[in-house]
């Protein structure tokens, strides 16, 4: 299509209009210049730029003087198709509007129009830039905004522009790292698939961000997405477990147990079978966790088990069920059995004592000359010789233990008698003669127990005497043996200090003739001296060294005081029994031998 018809125009230019110094350019129709009447393009309005989406409007000042009958305006974008449209009028000018569609093309157009009397005329057609102001839109961020640990995460944004769109960029980091800036890639919509860290609960931040073709960019605010944890425990391997477990014995169990972000608790949960559940904390040894369980003696079901491990967000991983087989490996017990010798025909019971962890099963004795009922062996044997019988005893698990010792069976003969009766009756002799002894040394033991009683001055008596030395009242009697003494105090250690008052007074007082004591009298021991004071002072210090002598004879009545003209007052008598004779000093005493009582 021929979109300029110059054909028999001249197209002028007004040099007057160049030289004046106005530069709008008029086509001028070289028929109305002549004065042909053809129609013709003052000015064009039209501006010279167009923007997407906006309005835009087609202007052109036409004249003729016949007058302009129509006026059109043909446009088109690019290479596509025109479109011709009439335009209105408005005195002077023609116009027509459109909306700029969203395209990166120009917009080309030309004017068309003819006068009333049919005569048509054209311009030439002009291109004007179409620019785009209109930024992509970011429609819709359909990213969450929680992620979970070691899984994939997409981010999705849905973009438009009215143009079209050049790139679209998302840029994100953890936490407070390195930011990582990509395109991405577009689908039903722009979308990118990130791997979560399973090892971190960093707080991922990103935004998103798209260019036009006219380079216009619309960028995101800066979103969060939250990081948890759902990834449970796990167990690295097997769980390391003896296969066949003895009674009482201790049960062992590790795992190696690992969690992408903190472990908090690891446990077993375990049971014999038809039992109770229980549970028990698997302490951490470094690379492994471990537990141990006391299988008792008498246990007789198979053990089973899981292991529970629970990390901090609360994930919790539960091991399928173990089993353990619980065997009883533990023989019998037989206590030791010493030999045994029985007479022929004589009666003998043998009663051994075995015990089990869990039950015993069976009893066995070999060789022996007569039978057992289980852990018994009773019965006579009639024939002598030495049997070597074993004891053997079975649990319930089939589980062994023998003992062995020797029968002796032995027969009775009459020496044999004799020699055991005469033995039994010296042992008979011999127990009574310790009885009888073991009786005599406790009657002894007795007798000298109570005579130290009864030596004993009890403490407020010899309070007493230490405050007042003790004196006997002498009585008159016939016999100066007579004199007033208890028993008791015959029997004391102080009897001497009451024989040495004594023999002062029958012969140490002035009032009493008698011939003047000698040197060397009783040497009494310091430990037993009390001073007593006399009634005058007739101080008499024995020598050591001097001869012994007898004492004067004891006159037939005993000595009286001397009173005033010399004569003797006998003391009245006490009314008091006379106690027996105190006991006199011997010559290893050192002291004179006191007189004799008169027949």
């Amino acid at each position: 299509m021929s979109r300029i018809s110059m054909s028999g125009r001249i197209l002028l230019i007004m040099s007057i209009l160049s030289i004046i110094g106005l530069s709008s350019i008029f086509s001028i129709d070289s028929e109305a210049v002549t004065g042909d009447g053809m129609p013709m393009l003052v000015k064009d309005h039209t501006l010279k730029t167009a923007f997407t989406g906006e309005p835009f409007t087609f202007t052109s000042e036409l004249y003729d003087e016949d007058g302009i009958d129509q006026a059109t305006v043909e446009y088109w974008f690019g290479q596509e198709v025109s479109v011709n449209k009439s335009m209105a009028n408005s005195g002077d000018n023609w116009t027509w509007s459109i909306i700029i569609p969203h395209t990166s093309n120009n917009l080309n157009y030309e004017f068309h129009f003819k006068d009333t009397l049919g005569i048509w005329n054209d311009t030439m057609w002009r291109s004007i830039p179409v620019i785009d102001a209109i930024p992509p839109v970011l429609d819709e961020d359909l990213t969450p905004n929680t992620a979970s640990t070691g899984d994939e995460f997409i981010f999705s944004i849905e973009v438009s522009d009215n143009v079209g769109l050049e790139a679209v960029f998302l840029e994100y980091w953890f936490g407070e790292e390195d930011h990582t800036n990509i395109s991405i890639a577009e689908g039903d919509e722009y979308s990118y698939t990130l791997d979560i860290p399973d090892d971190s609960l960093v707080t991922l931040h990103y935004f998103v961000g798209a260019i036009d073709t006219s380079d216009l960019v619309s960028i995101s605010d800066i979103s969060d997405v939250t990081i948890s944890d759902d990834d449970p425990p796990t167990i690295v391997g097997d769980i390391s477990m003896p296969g066949i477990v003895s009674c009482g014995c201790k049960f062992n169990v590790s795992a190696v147990i690992r969690d992408n972000i903190e472990l908090t608790e690891v446990r077993m949960e375990y049971w014999f079978t038809g039992g109770t559940k229980q549970e028990i904390t698997m302490e951490d040894e470094g690379p492994y966790y471990k537990c141990m369980i006391e299988i008792t003696a008498d246990c007789t079901s198979d053990l089973e088990f899981e292991v529970i491990a629970i990390d901090s967000s609360g994930n919790v991983f539960r091991s399928s069920t173990e089993y353990v087989d619980i065997e009883d490996r533990t023989p019998p017990v037989i206590e030791p059995i010493s030999d045994v010798y029985v007479n022929v025909s004589e009666p003998f019971t043998i009663t051994i004592v075995a015990t089990d962890n869990i039950g015993i099963d069976s009893v066995k004795w070999s060789d022996s000359p007569i039978g057992s009922d289980n852990l018994v062996l009773s019965g006579s044997v009639e024939e002598e010789g030495v049997y070597l019988i074993t004891v053997t005893v079975t649990d319930e698990a089939k589980n062994e233990e023998t003992e062995t010792f020797n029968l002796y069976v032995r027969a009775i003969k009459e020496e044999d008698i004799t020699e055991s009766d005469s033995m039994g009756g010296i042992i008979a002799i011999a127990v009574i003669v310790v009885l009888l002894i073991l009786a005599v040394i406790g009657v002894v033991g007795f007798l000298i127990y109570k005579k130290k009683k009864d030596n004993e001055v009890p403490e407020d008596e010899e309070k007493e005497e230490e405050e007042e030395p003790f004196r006997k009242e002498i009585i008159k009697y016939e016999d100066y043996s007579d004199v007033p003494m208890s028993v008791d105090e015959a029997h004391t250690a102080e009897h001497k200090e009451h024989k040495d008052l004594l023999y002062n007074d029958l012969y140490g007082t002035k009032e009493i003739e008698e011939p003047v004591q000698e040197p060397n009298g009783p040497d009494v021991p310091e430990g037993d001296q009390k001073q007593v004071e006399p009634e005058q002072e007739t101080p008499q210090t024995p020598a050591q060294d001097a001869p012994k002598r007898d004492p004067p004879k004891a006159p037939d009545t005993p000595p009286q005081p001397a009173d005033d003209k010399g004569t003797h007052t006998p003391p009245s008598p006490a009314p008091q029994k006379a106690p027996a004779p105190p006991p006199q000093p011997t010559a290893d005493e050192g002291g004179p031998t006191p007189p004799s009582p008169a027949p």
